[in-house]
C-alpha cells in the first residue's frame, strides 16, 4: 500500500512545483505519480485511482501544451482531488488550493 500512499503524494509534489513555477519538476512528479498509480487501478481501499490518474494526467496535458516560456496560472482548472469509490461529487465551500498566511506581527 506504500506506493499507493507515494503515487498520491508525488501528484501531490507535482502541483507543489507547478505552484513554484518549476516546471521540469511539476512534469516530473506528476509522471512519477501516475506511474505508481497504474498498479492500483481502477480503486483501492476505497480510492478512486482511475479518477485521480485521469485528472492527473489532464493537468500534465495542460502543462505540457502551454508555451514553453511561461506556465499556466496556478491552480489548474479542475485541480486534481481524492474521490472515494462510488462517493457522489459534493460541492465544497472552501476552494481547491489554500493560499499560505501572511505572517502576522
Amino acid at each position: 500500500m506504500r506506493y499507493l500512499y507515494q503515487g498520491i503524494l508525488l501528484v501531490g509534489v507535482g502541483f507543489y512545483h507547478w505552484r513554484r513555477r518549476n516546471r521540469r519538476g511539476a512534469m516530473a512528479k506528476l509522471s512519477q505519480g501516475v506511474d505508481k498509480l497504474q498498479w492500483f487501478r481502477p480503486a483501492c481501499l476505497t480510492i478512486d485511482v482511475d479518477r485521480l490518474i485521469r485528472e492527473a494526467e489532464a493537468c500534465r496535458a495542460h502543462l505540457a501544451a502551454s508555451a514553453a516560456e511561461g506556465l499556466p496560472p496556478f491552480p489548474p482548472p479542475h485541480l486534481p482531488r481524492v474521490h472515494r469509490v462510488g462517493a457522489p461529487p459534493r460541492p465544497s465551500s472552501e476552494p481547491a488550493v489554500t493560499r499560505p498566511r501572511q505572517p502576522t506581527e
